[in-house]
């Protein structure tokens, strides 16, 4: 007998993807996949200094796994927030998600801070080697029809210096937004699986190792 759906996430390099109780495993695993090939070749180019526009980039590699992307209205888009970093993601994401996305990706969030290993792989990945850039996002995630419909949330900051675990440290004064995106997108997951699994599943085998792990969400967190 199947076990019953549940909501669920994941650290996959420097972002947190919250998935709602519509996506099977298979469906998790295949954003899990897309997201993380993506990431490895914008973080890539960027630090050889090949291509230094992460977001584009990154998004241009998930339009070739059948992502397709259209940026919210600028009414979406709130104020910094006085709390930390994670808090001001939420308030961004409820503008646009739906209240059971929001709550998903809250107890995501929650489940992130509380998770040693996890919130250290997601440093390693978002922060730079010299710790003055941080570049991350929140993917929240619901299976309709035959597509599935994601949240993005991506922020590129600047500072002197990024504490460990910066997104639930409070915020500082000398902290810069460079590049901040808040966007809806639709994933073919059908023209991902006939053109581009397999293919991205032996680029990414290696690394699928050591950064993806998942965090556990407390049971108020399965809607």
């Amino acid at each position: 007998m199947n076990e019953p759906l549940v909501a669920r996430a994941s650290v996959v390099s420097g972002s947190l993807t919250a998935f709602l109780p519509t996506l099977s495993a298979e469906d998790q695993q295949d954003v899990i996949l897309a997201n993380l090939f993506a990431q490895r070749i914008a973080r890539s180019e960027r630090d050889s200094r090949l291509n230094m526009d992460w977001l584009s980039n990154y998004k241009r590699r998930l339009q070739f796994l059948g992502w397709d992307a259209t940026p919210a209205p600028d009414t979406y888009v709130p104020g910094p927030q006085p709390g930390p970093l994670a808090e001001e993601a939420v308030a961004h994401i409820a503008q646009l998600a739906t209240q059971q996305m929001t709550q998903v990706g809250q107890q995501a969030l929650q489940g992130l801070s509380e998770n040693g290993e996890a919130l250290d792989c997601f440093d390693a990945n978002a922060v730079s080697r010299e710790r003055d850039t941080a570049i991350y996002q929140l993917l929240l995630c619901n299976r309709v029809g035959s597509h599935i419909d994601i949240v993005l949330y991506h922020q590129q900051l600047n500072a002197r210096h990024f504490a460990p675990h910066f997104l639930f440290a409070q915020r500082e004064s000398h902290l810069q937004v460079e590049v901040q995106a808040l966007e809806r997108v639709r994933f073919n997951i059908r023209l991902f699986r006939q053109e581009w699994r397999s293919k991205v599943l032996n680029s990414t085998a290696r690394q699928h190792l050591n950064d993806v792990l998942h965090v556990p969400l407390t049971r108020s967190g399965n809607p």
